[in-house]
């Protein structure tokens, strides 16, 4: 287990909740005191001061911001899990048209009848090929070769590595 404690994590989850927060433009902050214990606090914005870099932040959002006329890129989100597929959609579908399914067969459909403009691809998908063998396939292809496809998975350990 090692430092001392019952149970040990890998570190991950405060910088998680921190990116998840930033993507949801909300703040969060800590106070501490030696022996008392800590305090973390989220603020969303909703009747509280937030952030003093806050302002600047939606200043240069709304610079950026895309007019309504222009088309919004469209993401294709190939993700077997229901409860994924909607904690990512809700991510993106601010900035982008999303199109989701859940197996090879249904996206390639989907590729083949819309301009997509970006994959996010799952490995363990339904249908005849998984996630994998589906992107060697798009990237195999003259027709669908241009597309970016980045890999949405939890397959990341070294045998995982490995394997694929």
């Amino acid at each position: 287990m090692g430092y001392g404690k019952a149970y040990d994590g890998v570190g991950l989850g405060l910088a998680i909740v921190k990116k998840v927060l930033d993507l949801n433009k909300a703040v969060i902050s800590v106070e501490s005191k030696k022996n008392e214990g800590t305090i973390f606090s989220i603020n969303f914005g909703k009747g509280g001061q937030l952030h003093e870099n806050k302002s600047k932040i939606v200043a240069a959002a709304s610079v950026l911001a895309a007019p309504e006329e222009q088309r919004k890129e469209v993401f294709l989100l190939v993700e077997g899990d229901l409860m994924n597929q909607i904690t990512i959609r809700r991510f993106i579908e601010k900035d982008y048209h999303v199109i989701t399914t859940v197996s090879s067969d249904e996206a390639m459909e989907i590729i083949k009848k819309e301009k997509i403009d970006m994959i996010l691809m799952d490995i363990s998908i339904k249908g005849v090929m998984n996630g994998l063998e589906l992107t060697k396939e798009l990237k195999a292809s003259k027709e669908f070769s241009h597309i970016p496809v980045i890999a949405v998975t939890a397959h990341v350990f070294e045998e995982d590595r490995q394997t694929h």
